[in-house]
């Protein structure tokens, strides 16, 4: 939402709709990438997505209790950059809607423009981040909502048979803990995003 001085604009530019609507739609732009930017930047900073980028070159994780790695528990393909698809998908759908319908209201002075904003549909996020054996889990909201399979999986430095060659799940449990889901991870950070635009 933009919200302008009509007086100020009338005395100092000169008032002209299509100048005032193209202002603002640069405005509303202008602040919308750089609240895309800091999400982006946040979810690929982040050190969960650091890890999982990693690959097979990561060190064991703290979310598994140093007992193996977040790439092969999740079963990766070896030489997978799992985030890549993700931010795709982020700068691909986030952007601002109709720009040539936004919702004008004027009260006295002020003239506030409304526009909205598309956000990623999470039918994409989830392809764009579906395990490889399973795709309709996404390892995006698995990080905290639980990842399947841990108790069965077993961490290899190096397995030929693996997909990821880091791990195999064995037929029976092999420990009594379970994933140790993380507190904030992708979730949290696109709600983080959208209450920018609520």
């Amino acid at each position: 939402m933009t919200t302008l001085n009509l007086e100020v604009l009338r005395r100092d530019m000169g008032f002209h709709m299509n100048s005032l609507k193209n202002l603002v739609v640069a405005n509303a732009e202008r602040s919308l990438m750089a609240s895309k930017k800091r999400f982006i930047e946040e979810f690929q900073n982040d050190d969960i997505t650091k890890e999982v980028d990693a690959g097979t070159s990561a060190g064991n994780s703290s979310l598994l209790g140093g007992k193996g790695t977040l790439f092969g528990l999740l079963g990766f393909n070896a030489g997978e950059t799992p985030s890549v698809p993700v931010v795709n998908i982020l700068e691909e759908t986030i952007n601002l809607g109709d720009k040539n319908n936004p919702d004008v209201q004027i009260n006295g002075a002020k003239i506030t423009y409304s526009f909205d904003v598309n956000l990623p549909p999470e039918d994409k996020l989830i392809e764009a981040s579906g395990l490889p054996w399973n795709k309709n889990i996404s390892w995006l909201y698995a990080i905290t909502d639980g990842v399947p399979g841990f108790t069965h999986f077993i961490y290899w430095k190096f397995h030929p048979a693996s997909r990821s060659t880091l791990g195999v799940q064995a037929k029976h449990a092999v420990r009594g803990e379970e994933f140790s889901p993380a507190s904030y991870y992708f979730r949290q950070m696109l709600d983080k995003f959208k209450a920018n635009f609520a």
